[in-house]
């Protein structure tokens, strides 16, 4: 990507995604120029600032970070996409110790999910339970997770997660069973990586990474599980452990 560089003709794929891969990369300072640029452009409704505030939160710098992200909350044409994606920016705060900064855009994003419709809500419900786990607000998660599962034991993971975090060990392993007894092989590493998220709360750290390291080879998203490695809270007990480190590492 960053080989070609932005086309003459249409700079928008460029900038939607150089700031993501250089995040991903942990080029976070080319990640920041590239997402500035964008949002110069005009493209604030994509990847570029948010992915540009990932970078900056992972500097450190809060409250460029900060700036940017209000800016975006005001916008009087605010995307849904947006808001589907603060969980993952206060989720990133906690992860750099900034927790406090998290505050105020979690109780925005959280006022805006409980707004939407019914209809509204089952689309926003994966990002609505993240939002919800970077609160901690495990009762109001735990209706969510139920609802999302009754639809098949292929949606039951974040249930299996929100009940580890309540101490519901038995509905945790009930649904680590059901997830491990699915033979689909597409969705293998999908449903592994949930079962690492499980195990990882329940503090079997061994199994987590093991479970992290199948999932990965069995398909789970490079860009997308491998970068929240870093974000998840179920994780955190992992953080300092070398074999967890090493699957932070960008692959290929």
């Amino acid at each position: 990507l960053q080989q070609v560089g932005p086309v003459p003709w249409d700079s928008t794929f460029y900038y939607m995604w150089a700031p993501y891969l250089l995040v991903y990369l942990g080029d976070n300072q080319a990640a920041v120029a590239a997402a500035r640029e964008g949002m110069r452009l005009g493209l604030r409704s994509g990847q570029p600032a948010l992915n540009g505030i990932y970078a900056l939160v992972a500097m450190d710098s809060v409250p460029a970070a900060l700036q940017i992200l209000q800016s975006v909350l005001d916008s009087p044409s605010l995307h849904d996409w947006e808001m589907l994606r603060i969980g993952w920016v206060a989720l990133a705060l906690q992860a750099r110790g900034h927790g406090d900064a998290a505050a105020a855009p979690l109780a925005q994003a959280l006022s805006w999910f409980r707004s939407r419709t019914p209809a509204q809500a089952v689309g926003a419900r994966w990002h609505y339970l993240m939002t919800l786990d970077a609160a901690g607000l495990w009762n109001e998660a735990r209706a969510v997770a139920e609802a999302m599962a009754r639809e098949g034991p292929t949606q039951s993971g974040w249930l299996g997660v929100i009940a580890a975090h309540q101490g519901d060990t038995l509905v945790a392993n009930r649904v680590d069973r059901a997830l491990a007894a699915n033979t689909n092989s597409l969705l293998r590493g999908d449903l592994t990586y949930e079962r690492a998220r499980i195990a990882a709360v329940l503090g079997y750290r061994d199994e987590a990474v093991t479970l992290l390291r199948d999932a990965f080879a069995h398909g789970a998203s490079y860009f997308d599980h491998r970068s929240l490695l870093r974000l998840w809270p179920e994780f955190r007990s992992l953080q300092g452990d070398p074999a967890f480190k090493a699957l932070l590492e960008p692959a290929g």
